[in-house]
């Protein structure tokens, strides 16, 4: 018999009591369970497990969150929160029913037109009442033992860090993937709003802290890609962005960027950080993540053929892309 299955679920283990709005027993209730490795680390035994009752948060949180056009993810997203303070979400106009389920979970549903990913999470951050803030996108999940780590943390009067990093675990056609770049993909997501913001470079914004930055154990859950189709059709966005913002920033298009970048890529991926230990899953990750670097660099050089070498440097006139519509 398997080991993890003589563990007792939860409910049947004395002393257990739901928490109004936690998942219990497998991370997410309609998506698939986490890898071995993890779910031997988070199994319902484990210290970090959600139901121990020693770490009492005192410190409340806000969760930020950006999207658009996101029915089918956004209810996973919102009930794996559920537990924080205060729910913002930053709708992009979108067309489907996003604001409607949002609306169940929160008051605090701004509509705004798409202005970029680091803009767009500006807005939701000043939106924020309270000191900490956690960011979340709709395709990610918190996972039962980030949030035990979270209550943990947050339970000091003085709490030790201004930010928390923690890893991020991809669901990638019918698996999750534990090597390559993809993993650990450590985000900092969790910082105290007098000591940090958010900056970045178009499309990857990212949070800057003042002072000491803790590293959790506990994963985001990510379901980014529901097929190939659609990891495609986020590269091509991706890399329309980042060509865009390396244009405006002034970056001169080279041979050796569009020669050798990607090849590194696929090296880095695929051998140095075991990407092939993943099988057919780990060589068309690192082949796509190599031709999103090839045709990122192609877009800048044609910038540079269309806009013009003295547009360089210049913001353009055109508004950035909205993200793709998700396909399932």
């Amino acid at each position: 018999m398997n080991a993890l299955a003589r563990i007792p679920a939860r409910r049947d283990r004395p002393g257990w009591r739901q928490q109004p709005g936690a998942l219990t027993g497998e991370p997410i209730a309609h998506y698939p369970r986490l890898p071995n490795m993890l779910r031997r680390k988070y199994s319902p035994d484990s210290p970090l497990a959600i139901d121990q009752g020693e770490a009492m948060r005192i410190h409340p949180i806000s969760v930020c969150i950006t999207a658009g056009n996101e029915e089918k993810m956004i209810r996973d997203c919102l009930e794996s929160i559920r537990w924080c303070d205060e729910i913002i979400l930053v709708d992009s106009e979108s067309t489907d029913a996003t604001r409607e389920i949002a609306a169940e979970y929160t008051d605090k549903v701004f509509i705004e037109p798409w202005r970029g990913y680091i803009r767009s999470k500006q807005f939701a951050e000043k939106q924020a009442t309270h000191e900490w803030i956690l960011f979340l996108d709709a395709d990610e999940r918190v996972s039962p033992a980030l949030r035990a780590e979270i209550e943990r943390e947050l339970s000091h009067e003085d709490v030790p860090c201004n930010g928390y990093e923690f890893p991020r675990i991809v669901f990638y056609v019918d698996r999750w993937i534990r090597r390559g770049d993809w993993y650990p993909d450590l985000k900092l997501r969790l910082y105290n709003s007098s000591f940090g913001k958010i900056a970045g470079q178009e499309p990857h914004d990212r949070i800057k802290v003042r002072g000491q930055v803790g590293r959790l154990k506990g994963p985001i859950l990510h379901y980014t890609y529901a097929n190939i189709h659609s990891q495609l059709d986020r590269a091509n966005h991706f890399s329309s962005i980042s060509a865009r913002d390396m244009f405006e920033a002034g970056r001169k298009f080279r041979w050796l960027d569009l020669m050798f970048r990607p090849l590194h890529r696929f090296i880095r991926c695929y051998f140095f950080k075991l990407g092939f230990l993943e099988g057919m899953h780990g060589l068309i990750i690192s082949v796509v993540s190599a031709h999103t670097t090839f045709v990122k660099y192609a877009k800048l050089w044609e910038l540079h053929r269309v806009q013009g070498p003295k547009r360089a440097g210049k913001k353009l006139d055109i508004p950035p892309p909205p993200p793709p519509p998700r396909i399932t």
